[in-house]
């Protein structure tokens, strides 16, 4: 090296787009379409997740598609436990990553480590997709009082 490599100032850092964080939504609610990618939570009420264990569908691997269960999609990606039985299962806030629609995403369907199948989407996606970023049980009733405040104080500040 010389030194005017040296003495060369760096080059800037890659900017990242902004994360874009469009609240909090109550399942079955989520918020399709949408037009750049962002960030949300969606909360699972427990009878909602009890539903979609027995009736549910997930479409791809991550990303998947955007008429996929959510429980599902996160079971699926590993991010949530799955529960030993039925009995355990509680409301689940699920954090995502939504994208808008693309014509080039494909959905292939594969297991997960904890045996969850899921399916291919055969063909083009006329909607969006999401990926699971995190989520978790919430076994304290308290926990989905401050979700469901967070939700309202979301839709007060978007709409009102």
């Amino acid at each position: 090296m010389n030194i005017a490599t040296l003495l060369a100032p760096a080059a800037p850092p890659v900017r990242q787009p902004p994360r874009r964080h469009i609240g909090t939504f109550v399942a079955p609610h989520t918020p399709f379409p949408v037009a750049s990618p962002a960030q949300c939570a969606v909360l699972v009420p427990r009878a909602v997740a009890h539903h979609v264990l027995d009736h549910g569908a997930v479409f791809g691997s991550g990303p998947y598609t955007d008429d996929s269960d959510v429980v599902l999609a996160a079971l699926h990606s590993g991010r949530l436990p799955k529960p030993s039985s039925k009995a355990r299962v509680r409301d689940a806030l699920v954090e995502l990553r939504v994208l808008p629609k693309s014509n080039s995403t494909r959905f292939v369907g594969s297991t997960s480590h904890s045996g969850l199948s899921s399916r291919s989407w055969h063909g083009v996606h006329d909607g969006g997709s999401f990926e699971v970023l995190s989520a978790r049980w919430l076994d304290d009733p308290h926990q989905v009082r401050i979700s469901l405040a967070h939700c309202l104080f979301t839709f007060l500040t978007l709409f009102v």
